[in-house]
């Protein structure tokens, strides 16, 4: 009987070690097939991906350049208004001083025509 039992233990763990040699076959297929698809699906999206990334960065690259010349364009336009600024400055005060040195003069020199006429008429006339 002991004879019988063991014949049945050897024949079921024979069949469960086929089976189990099927199953790691079949898995083994299976991962083969998903390396397959990965290496014909995934890596040229992958590239493509690396790619892009790349043109990214030189966009990027180019964008901070283009930011840099802006910057230094708009410090310059700032400096040139600092500059305009002063010289509309400098030539407002030259211009108000100049008008009221201009004003000055023709106020003097009307008041001495009108001394000088007011005297020498008035010299003339025997007063």
């Amino acid at each position: 009987m002991m004879d019988v039992w063991l014949i049945v233990i050897g024949v079921s763990s024979l069949v469960i070690d086929v089976m189990l040699v099927l199953l790691l076959l079949q898995v083994l297929r299976m991962i083969i097939s998903l390396r397959k698809t990965v290496e014909e699906k995934v890596d040229p999206v992958l590239k493509d991906v690396q790619g892009f990334a790349g043109n990214v960065r030189e966009i990027s690259d180019n964008a901070k350049g283009v930011v840099e010349d802006v910057r230094e364009f708009s410090a310059s336009v700032r400096e040139v208004g600092k500059t305009v600024r002063a010289v509309n400055d400098l030539a407002g005060a030259f211009g108000t001083s100049t008008t009221v040195r201009a004003l000055s003069l023709k106020a003097g020199v009307v008041a001495g025509l009108q001394f000088l006429l007011t005297n020498l008429l008035g010299k003339g006339d025997g007063k």
